[in-house]
């Protein structure tokens, strides 16, 4: 998974590793940087989904970010 992750973009496997925050403000505020960061947790998160069983999905789906669902 590591490997396919990667192969996304490097900074998908790193909301994996380090994690990612979700910023406090409005979506429509986030500057280029915090959509661009948000877009890698979306990516991550949805290569998860589609990797893991029902049982499993139904654990992580209410999940927000990569590294809660990874873990």
């Amino acid at each position: 998974m590591r490997a396919f992750l990667q192969s996304l973009d490097e900074k998908v496997w790193q909301v994996v590793e380090i994690g990612w925050t979700k910023p406090k403000e409005a979506p429509v505020d986030w500057d280029d940087a915090k959509i661009k960061a948000a877009n890698f947790n979306s990516r991550a998160l949805n290569a998860l989904f589609s990797a893991v069983t029902n049982e499993e999905f139904k654990k992580i789906s209410s999940t927000e970010t990569t590294k809660e669902a990874w873990t």
